[in-house]
């Protein structure tokens, strides 16, 4: 499949214009999609940019910082950075990545996370005035959380975080 260049092109030692026969080696050291006519898609169907030979991981069309690090539009990138970079336009395809946990589990099989009960009564604070066990005691109540008799203050608020009525903290 011949594919037409949207301007006029420097590709190995010569200058290309779009009505030209460029061979598909010749195509494919050019990596820069805007040189592409609009929806002339590359050889993955998604984009022009050509696949890099034995890397199996995702491409990014852009740099990326993630701490001290940085990738680079042809950088691999390991899993662990990439499950962080959550914004689609980082990515070549247009989508974040999709990850699977273990060797066994199939992409969807995930179990839906337990849904989270959230307080409709502010917590008492956790430290100064008012943040004794009485007030303790009546958050977790009034919260329905189950707390052992002669629970510590600390225990009131380990259950009542143990029960979704309280972000950790």
């Amino acid at each position: 499949m011949a594919r037409k260049l949207a301007r006029r092109q420097y590709a190995a030692g010569q200058w290309w214009e779009p009505e030209d026969n460029m061979p598909e080696e010749v195509a494919a050291t050019i990596t820069n999609p805007k040189a592409w006519e609009a929806g002339d898609a590359g050889p993955d169907g998604k984009s022009a940019r050509p696949p890099i030979a034995g890397y199996e991981g995702h491409l990014l069309s852009g740099y990326v910082h993630l701490g001290n690090e940085r990738y680079g539009p042809f950088d691999p990138v390991p899993e662990d950075a990439a499950r962080r970079i959550t914004n689609p336009k980082a990515w070549v395809a247009g989508e974040v990545p999709q990850f699977v946990d273990s060797d066994t589990a199939e992409p969807g099989d995930e179990e839906p996370a337990a849904p989270t009960r959230r307080s409709t009564v502010p917590p008492p604070p956790r430290v100064g005035r008012g943040s004794g066990i009485e007030a303790w005691a009546s958050f977790a109540e009034a919260n329905d959380v189950d707390v052992p008799d002669g629970a510590s203050r600390d225990e009131i608020i380990a259950a009542c975080e143990d029960a979704g009525a309280l972000d950790r903290s």
